[in-house]
C-alpha cells in the first residue's frame, strides 16, 4: 500500500492573511484569500468567466441560493450556487463538481491594497488541510497525518462546519472560531468585551470586507 500524499502549496502572508495562487482552465493565475472562516469558495464576477460556472441544479430541477451565512464574513445574498469543473491550487487538483458563489469582490482588493480576486473556502479542497505559518506552507492531506506539538479539539459549531475551538475569556467558555480570513487580532462580541472590561477605550485599526459590505475595525486590550 502506498503512503498517502500529501501536495505543498506555497502561501504568501500579506498583512497576516493568508494568499495562495490559484491557476484557471486558461492557465492564468490568480491570488485567492485561505479562508476557513468560508465554507465555500467566492470567485469575484470579474475573473468568473475563466472558471465557466454554470448554476448548480438540485434534485428538485431548481436553481440553488438565497441568503448565504458565514461565521466571519456576514450574511448576503450571493444569488445562485454555481459549479466549476476543476480548481487547481499549486500541484493540487480537485476536479469534478466544486460549488462556487459569484460576487463583486472589488473593494476586498482596495482594502487589502491587493488584487485578491477570489476566497478560497476550507471545505472546497475536500481533503484534509494544514496551514503552517513559519513554513509559509499550505498542505492538502490524502489523510490527515499524526502531527506533533500541543493540540486543541474542535467543538460542535454548526452546519457549515467550521474550525471552532474554546476560550476562555472572563471566566467565560466562548467558542470561537478560527478565521485564518479575518488577518486580524481576535474578534470578541462587544456585549462579552464590555463585560470583562478594556485597559484602554477601542480604537479604530482600519476596515474590513465582509460579505455585507465594509466595516470598521476596533481593537483595544482586555483587562
Amino acid at each position: 500500500m502506498s503512503a498517502p500524499k500529501t501536495w505543498s502549496v506555497p502561501l504568501e502572508l500579506f498583512r497576516d492573511m493568508p494568499i495562495v495562487t490559484v491557476v484557471d482552465p486558461r492557465g492564468q493565475s490568480h491570488e485567492f484569500l485561505v479562508d476557513t472562516g468560508a465554507s465555500f469558495t467566492v470567485l469575484d464576477k470579474r475573473i468568473a468567466p475563466a472558471f465557466s460556472p454554470t448554476p448548480y441544479i438540485g434534485e428538485d430541477g431548481k436553481p440553488l441560493g438565497g441568503m448565504v451565512e458565514t461565521a466571519g464574513a456576514g450574511r448576503a445574498d450571493l444569488g445562485n450556487l454555481h459549479v466549476i469543473s476543476e480548481l487547481v491550487v499549486g500541484d493540487f487538483k480537485l476536479e469534478g463538481e466544486v460549488g462556487v458563489h459569484l460576487a463583486d469582490l472589488s473593494m476586498l482588493e482596495r482594502v487589502s491594497g491587493r488584487k485578491v480576486v477570489g476566497i478560497l473556502g476550507f471545505q472546497s479542497l475536500q481533503m484534509p488541510v494544514t496551514i503552517d505559518y513559519p513554513a509559509r506552507m499550505l498542505r492538502v492531506h490524502e489523510r490527515l497525518p499524526r502531527l506533533s506539538g500541543p493540540g486543541l479539539p474542535l467543538i460542535d459549531s454548526d452546519s457549515l462546519y467550521h474550525p471552532v475551538i474554546e476560550v476562555e475569556i472572563g471566566g467565560k467558555k466562548v467558542p470561537t472560531l478560527i478565521d485564518t480570513g479575518s488577518g486580524k487580532c481576535m474578534g470578541v462580541p462587544r456585549e462579552l468585551a464590555r463585560s470583562v472590561g478594556f485597559e484602554s477605550p477601542p480604537v479604530p485599526t482600519g476596515y474590513s470586507q465582509t460579505l455585507s459590505g465594509v466595516i470598521e475595525d476596533r481593537s483595544a486590550r482586555l483587562r
